[in-house]
């Protein structure tokens, strides 16, 4: 609530009576706010990241599988062509 408040302080052992302006500042409320939607952009942006990066590693996973199945067949076909060629 804004408006002049009276107010009184001691100094040097003698009371004084005063009169101060009271405002009331948004800043706190903007701060919390903003900060609020920070951290909600910050999580999106990390969770689509952990996404995304979960998604590379499956494909690099899926390359890594392939490759090795195919040297298993290649490896099985060296063996029956050298046991058949005996």
């Amino acid at each position: 609530m804004d408006g002049i408040e009276d107010c009184s302080y001691t100094k040097d052992s003698k009371e004084i009576k005063d009169s101060q302006y009271k405002v009331e500042l948004e800043v706190a409320n903007q701060i919390r706010r903003i900060t609020s939607q920070a951290i909600h952009s910050e999580l999106i942006f990390f969770v689509g990241i952990a996404i995304v990066s979960f998604g590379v590693l499956r494909i690099l996973a899926c390359f890594s599988h392939k490759r090795r199945e195919e040297k298993v067949w290649q490896t099985i076909s060296l063996y029956w062509l050298k046991s058949n060629s005996l």
